[in-house]
């Protein structure tokens, strides 16, 4: 856990508009994120902004036998340890491309995507691009769950979500937002 927290932090120092934050994910944010998901149901997932893989640890846990995972993380060294650490979840580059990774690996769409991408730090186009894959990517009544470290995206997910519920995680560093959106059915 250390020289993940390490590994995190330098990569905050190199990019902090991409990273987002200078630590992984509390035990009590990964728990936030991932209580909203029936599980049981869950057939396929997707994970944004994966970074070392706290979340993911979990989403490997909890994902049912045979349930698919595409996970997304930008950074090359980061994406690397993904891919040798969950070698059965699909690992891509790009978030803006989820919807044709999902596609080209014959899912046509999931139950859940969860993420940590910090949007507000986004150039507006790329937020646009990952929200309309997202939509696209979601079932009828499917999750879309983000941390964020602010409110400010509340007004956007509203306008693309049926139904939002926003939850204070004050246990991590910093304290985060974790914004459950439901598409409609």
């Amino acid at each position: 856990m250390v020289q993940e927290r390490v590994l995190f932090f330098g990569k905050f120092l190199q990019a902090p508009l991409k990273i987002g934050s200078v630590t992984p994910s509390s035990a009590w944010l990964v728990a936030a994120m991932l209580a909203p998901i029936p599980w049981s149901s869950t057939g396929a997932i997707v994970e944004l902004g994966a970074g070392t893989g706290v979340i993911t640890r979990e989403i490997l846990r909890r994902l049912p036998p045979g349930g698919k995972a595409f996970i997304f993380e930008q950074d090359a060294r980061l994406r690397a340890t993904l891919r040798e650490d969950y070698p059965g979840f699909t690992v891509e580059a790009n978030a803006e491309h989820l919807y044709a990774v999902i596609k080209n690996a014959g899912t046509e769409q999931v139950d859940c995507v969860v993420s940590g991408l910090p949007f507000t730090t986004l150039p507006e186009q790329t937020r646009q691009a990952i929200l309309a894959g997202v939509l696209q990517a979601l079932k009828p009544g499917g999750f879309f769950i983000a941390f964020q470290y602010s409110l400010h995206m509340r007004a956007r997910f509203c306008s693309h979500f049926d139904q939002m519920k926003v939850r204070y995680v004050p246990l991590n560093v910093p304290p985060a937002f974790v914004y459950c959106c439901r598409k409609a059915s």
